[in-house]
């Protein structure tokens, strides 16, 4: 009677960690771009009046538009295991067509350096935001605040 109470808090401990660990875990993410993009992604976080992320078999979607830009209302940290990590996750990237649908998976050389930061000015913050390189490792993501401030205050202006 004794092993047989062993065992089952053995299982039970077992399926506590497991759905601990399941309802836990952080998202995974899956880039979409668009078929033949060249040149430097940003997602943009924070902005009020976008649709937040969405999430798809636990998996966040970001769908970028033809200037490589993201526009969401989510905060940088959305999905994250944490307040300090996102914790270990798989990343995925591919092209999409016109109407959306993933067409080719791009390799992960094909990607450069991901950057996650803030942009501002005097004390202020002026953009949060996910920048990364798509078929040109070389391009510099991170330094081109001006040039983005103008596309998403062109965008928000459209939308």
């Amino acid at each position: 009677m004794k092993k047989m109470t062993i065992w089952g808090l053995i299982i039970i401990s077992i399926l506590v960690s497991w759905y601990w660990l399941e309802k836990n875990k952080p998202y995974d993410e899956v880039f979409m771009i668009p078929k033949g993009y060249k040149g430097c992604v940003n997602v943009v976080y924070e902005i009020q009046g976008v649709p937040p992320l969405e999430v798809k078999d636990h998996s966040i979607q970001y769908k970028v538009d033809h200037d490589g830009i993201l526009l969401t209302s989510s905060p940088p940290d959305f999905g994250w295991e944490g307040k300090e990590s996102s914790g270990l996750h798989d990343i995925e990237y591919f092209y999409i067509d016109e109407e959306g649908a993933k067409t080719k998976e791009i390799p992960e050389d094909k990607i450069g350096p991901t950057v996650l930061g803030e942009h501002s000015e005097n004390g202020k913050i002026l953009s949060k935001r996910l920048t990364f390189s798509v078929n040109n490792k070389g391009a510099s993501c991170d330094q081109n605040f001006e040039e983005l401030e103008k596309k998403v205050n062109e965008k928000l202006r459209v939308d």
